[in-house]
């Protein structure tokens, strides 16, 4: 045991006598090529770095990798009173050391005594070891904060920068060997430390240099930005007048290359011949007299072509030469803005002092600023500098509800105000008026006298009123109502259309009544037009269908005397006829396409002039159409033209079949038992006869049954077709039914296939193309067992 310490402590002073002592020397030159090699990988690193933390977290990392060191960290000093050490790198086992130690470099104080702060301080290595013999010291001290730890011993290396004054910092090693750091270890690890700060100092160097670099850059960047996109033409004017240096876009003002003009120009190239004189002496005096010559004018520019612009000239010398520069500004467009800003200022003028009423124009304080001229002859002088809250009101302060606070906050206010002394209504609109800067300075006041218009909206409201309540009064008795003009049905359908009759008579535009034959469609137009406000006008009904093609323009344009062969004396047309009014064009499909160009013209108020006339008339007509067609198919077909169908397709009312209404047949029957039979004792309705009326399928829908109530009156005799001669009883009408209703079954169930096979089974559009509701169409789908039979088609479509 005390031979091997012996062998420790020789090997603790260095030595390397015997076997084992070269074997300790072996191992030591080991390490110092380790070290050297490390040196010259930290020193290539140096070089190289770009960022200097990472290259200081670097070296620690490699140093530590050696082996031999716990601890390795860079810090730098503070400038602060505390003169704290701040960590910028390390690497290591006891990293947490870092987040606990204090460090100073002051003379006194909390971690002064660190082995960091005394190398930064006095500029020369510090190592310490045997740092187990040291824990005698303050509990306070920096040798307290090693106990624990593996540390045996410390070495701190000053980074000086050269022509520092003091060191930036210091390189710190904690090694686990007591007697760690030998004279030749620290030899080594002292030029690593004078290469980390010239290393640093370098990269700060270059790193200046780069931003050096790159401000220049960025200047000449903004100088050649000023140059070349400033939006004005610039050149350097020469003392002999010629042109040193142009940029692009005097170049495009000019309509010249830049070799064209540097060199080769003078200034006065490019000025009018009237300018020249003038600004030649500005050339001469802005040399020989500073301060004579203006530094910003107008002249007339001249450019390749032979365009002539105004243009603003900025003109001063450049300090220390000869040379001037020169900026153009393009104002021809500003200057042809200015001239028309003036005339319209005189016209707004023109237009403000002849307003009907007085307009004014007042600041924060409610003085007036201006007046026209309405105001002014009304007040008997000019109000500018008065208080508005006295010319108007006679007040001696403001009034407590103007509303000029809203104003200023740039709202445009309108109040209605009544004046007792005139007995007048005004509108009074204030309106801001912002400055440049945006703010609102001061608020222009318009009086509008509305009084007309008072009176017109008191009467207005009145008949408003009186409409309502009528209306009211009409919607509360149709609820129960079975007859609605010359209509007549109280089932749930009929009072949708009587809805529909409502609205469609309470406005303007045009209305298409669509319904089979014989439902009614121009009683319900009539109802339409007695109920609207043309109920005072004509009432045209017009059968398209009976016009033939050869005479539709005179029929509905009229003709003078002469016009064709025949036309023996004027006649109006229908249109003229209907002035006023309503004109009702049943069977809307048969109108000619020639013909339908003619009549859009005329409705959409382009008017008409009738055959063998000059003149063209424009009369005041709504229109209201009726058909049993399918006019989708018309367009389709191209049997009718689109703007004409969509100018009359406005507001549609479909008016259902009377089969689908059954439930209104006594009521029709007892109305036509009663208008018929007027004077003479009336056959009973029996339960037969209603049973026999229900069960008739009503192809020919009300007018069909009007027809048969009228055949049963005269003849006594029930005939439905009058295919057959007569039959006297329900019983024979029945047995006759019985075998005509399966055939019409088999024909309508066709008729509804057809359609939804046409529509993809698409249950709205197919109700719409057979011209029936939708509800309809449902209703006869499940009497003939439809409903199920779309399921290899897809799901039934609304």
């Amino acid at each position: 045991m005390i031979r091997q310490n012996q062998r420790e402590e020789r090997r603790g002073r260095g030595d390397f006598s015997g076997k084992e002592g070269r074997k300790n020397l072996e191992a030591e030159l080991d390490r110092l090529n380790a070290l050297v090699t490390l040196l010259r990988r930290c020193n290539h690193a140096l070089l190289h770095a770009s960022d200097e933390k990472y290259l200081l977290r670097e070296v620690c990392m490699a140093l530590v990798a050696m082996g031999r060191y716990r601890l390795c960290w860079v810090g730098y000093a503070e400038k602060d009173e505390e003169k704290r050490v701040r960590t910028v790198a390390f690497w290591g086992d006891e990293d947490s050391y870092l987040d606990k130690v204090c460090v100073s470099w002051g003379e006194s104080g909390p971690g002064s005594d660190a082995p960091t702060g005394i190398a930064i301080r006095t500029g020369s290595p510090c190592r310490l070891q045997h740092l187990d013999r040291q824990m005698a010291g303050d509990a306070g001290s920096w040798q307290a904060s090693v106990q624990g730890r593996d540390f045996g011993s410390v070495l701190s290396l000053p980074l000086i920068l050269a022509g520092a004054g003091r060191p930036m910092g210091a390189l710190t090693l904690y090694s686990r060997d007591p007697e760690g750091f030998s004279d030749a270890e620290v030899r080594l690890l002292e030029e690593l430390a004078e290469d980390i700060a010239s290393g640093i100092e370098h990269l700060h160097r270059r790193l200046e240099r780069y931003r050096v670099e790159e401000a220049l850059r960025l200047a000449e960047a903004r100088y050649d930005g000023v140059l070349e996109n400033t939006g004005t033409g610039t050149i350097l004017i020469e003392n002999d007048e010629r042109i040193r240096f142009c940029n692009a876009t005097f170049a495009r003002m000019t309509g010249y290359t830049r070799e064209e003009i540097v060199g080769r120009k003078k200034w006065k190239d490019f000025v009018v011949r009237e300018d020249v004189r003038r600004m030649e002496n500005y050339h001469v005096w802005r040399r020989a007299e500073p301060g004579r010559a203006p530094s910003v004018y107008e002249c007339q520019f001249l450019d390749r072509n032979g365009d002539v612009r105004d243009v603003l000239m900025k003109v001063g010398m450049v300090e220390g030469t000869l040379m001037s520069v020169a900026s153009f500004m393009d104002i021809t467009e500003a200057k042809r803005a200015r001239h028309l800003l003036h005339e319209r200022e005189m016209q707004l003028a023109a237009v403000v002092n002849h307003l009907p009423g007085p307009v004014f124009v007042r600041d924060a304080k409610a003085r007036v600023v201006f007046a026209n001229l309405r105001l002014i002859n009304q007040t008997g002088y000019n109000p500018e500098g008065e208080y508005c809250y006295a010319i108007f009101y006679g007040r001696k302060t403001p009034c407590p509800d103007c509303p000029v606070d809203r104003v200023f906050a740039g709202e445009t206010v309108r109040r209605e105000v009544f004046f007792p002394d005139d007995g007048r209504w005004y509108e009074v609109i204030y309106a801001p008026i912002s400055g440049f800067d945006g703010t609102v300075g001061r608020v222009q006041v318009v009086f509008m006298d509305i009084t007309e218009r008072k009176a017109a909206e008191s009467a207005l409201m009145v008949r408003e009123e009186s409409l309502r309540e009528e209306n009211r009064r009409l919607r509360s008795a149709i609820q129960e109502r079975w007859r609605f003009g010359g209509l007549v049905g109280k089932s749930q359908v009929m009072q949708e259309v009587y809805e529909r009759i409502l609205k469609a008579a309470a406005g303007t535009s045009s209305v298409i009544i669509y319904g089979e034959s014989g439902t009614g469609k121009e009683l319900t137009a009539r109802a339409i037009h007695d109920m609207s406000e043309r109920v005072r006008g004509p009432f045209v009904p017009v059968n398209c269908g009976a016009i033939s093609e050869n005479l539709a323009e005179s029929a509905f344009f009229g003709h003078r005397k002469g016009a064709f062969t025949g036309a023996d004396r004027d006649r109006h047309g229908y249109l003229a006829a209907a002035d006023g009014g309503t004109l009702f064009l049943d069977e809307i499909g048969e109108i000619p396409l020639s013909m339908q160009v003619k009549l859009l013209r005329a409705l959409d108020g382009g008017g008409f002039t009738p055959v063998g006339g000059t003149e063209v008339l424009r009369p005041d007509i709504r229109v209201i159409a009726a058909t049993n067609r399918n006019l989708y198919d018309l367009l389709r077909e191209n049997r009718m033209r689109d703007d004409f169908f969509y100018r009359i397709h406005i507001v549609p009312i479909r008016l259902p079949a009377l089969r689908d209404r059954k439930e209104d047949l006594p009521l029709l029957m007892d109305h036509f038992f009663t208008k018929y039979g007027a004077g003479r004792v009336l056959p009973p309705i029996t339960g037969k006869l209603l049973e026999a009326f229900t069960s008739h399928r009503w192809p020919g829908n009300v007018r069909e049954l009007q027809n048969a109530v009228q055949r049963y009156l005269s003849l006594e005799k029930l005939d439905f077709l009058g295919e057959r001669d007569s039959f006297t009883g329900a019983a024979d009408e029945l047995a006759e039914e019985e075998a005509l209703v399966p055939r019409v079954d088999a024909y309508e169930k066709k008729l509804i296939v057809d359609a939804l096979h046409r529509h993809q089974w698409h249950r709205e559009n197919a109700a719409e193309s057979l011209g029936i509701h939708r509800k309809t169409l449902f209703t006869k789908m499940k009497k003939f067992g439809l409903l199920n039979e779309h399921s290899s088609h897809g799901a039934a479509r609304f």
